[in-house]
């Protein structure tokens, strides 16, 4: 009886060991992930942003992971959207949104910034955002 009780805490054990080596395989090719997908959207959109503007347009990730091909981690991206502060303004309608709105956000380097629950361990480098008092966001 003990030797069974025994038995099935190893292989618990075991199972679960399994499982967090798989989470961390999973994990260490999102951040590879979303490290290409940003430095992807960083060429993409690096003639239209400036990293201090007032004017943005959201870019959803899901959206920019499947133009590239990333299958695999479109889904997960897919309620994400990232904001592109804009050099200039983009012809359309466009709404005033409270600056503290973008509490949390991180920007990369390239003018991209998400939401910081969405960055994750990127090894790009990254600050905290500080965004104007009141954005203005262009629907294009």
């Amino acid at each position: 009886m003990i030797y069974l009780l025994l038995f099935c805490i190893r292989r618990i054990f075991n199972l679960t060991m399994r499982w967090r080596q798989q989470q961390q395989a999973e994990d260490a090719i999102m951040i590879n992930r979303m490290d290409e997908l940003l430095t992807a959207m960083k060429t993409k959109y690096q003639h239209d942003a400036q990293h201090d503007s007032r004017h943005y347009k959201e870019v959803n990730m899901g959206q920019e992971a499947a133009e590239l091909g990333f299958e695999d981690i479109t889904e997960k991206l897919a309620k994400i959207n990232a904001i592109i502060p804009l050099k200039n303004a983009l012809h359309g309608m466009k709404v005033r949104i409270d600056g503290r709105t973008f509490v949390n956000y991180v920007q990369f380097d390239s003018g991209v910034t998400l939401p910081g629950h969405a960055v994750g361990d990127t090894q790009l480098p990254h600050k905290q955002y500080a965004a104007q008092d009141s954005m203005i966001f262009n629907f294009s």
